[in-house]
């Protein structure tokens, strides 16, 4: 989980630095990450922004297109 959270620069591929596998999605464009037994493809609705400076934080709201589940 530490290695997800770090904020990369956008020429960074944060796959190879954390390790992970991406896998191609088939509603939207980014990536999921095959080691994760359950991903969701998501579209962006709303985000709100709250507060100011360092103490900046969104709320993204988000609509599930499509859930992916391993099964064992």
């Amino acid at each position: 989980m530490h290695e997800t959270s770090i904020e990369f620069a956008p020429d960074i591929d944060e796959f190879q630095e954390s390790g992970l596998t991406p896998v191609a999605s088939s509603k939207v464009l980014p990536y999921r990450v095959k080691e994760s037994p359950i991903q969701m493809e998501c579209v962006l609705e709303n985000m709100l922004t709250f507060g100011e400076g360092p103490g900046l934080s969104n709320l993204v709201i988000g609509r599930v297109v499509k859930i992916h589940i391993e099964e064992y």
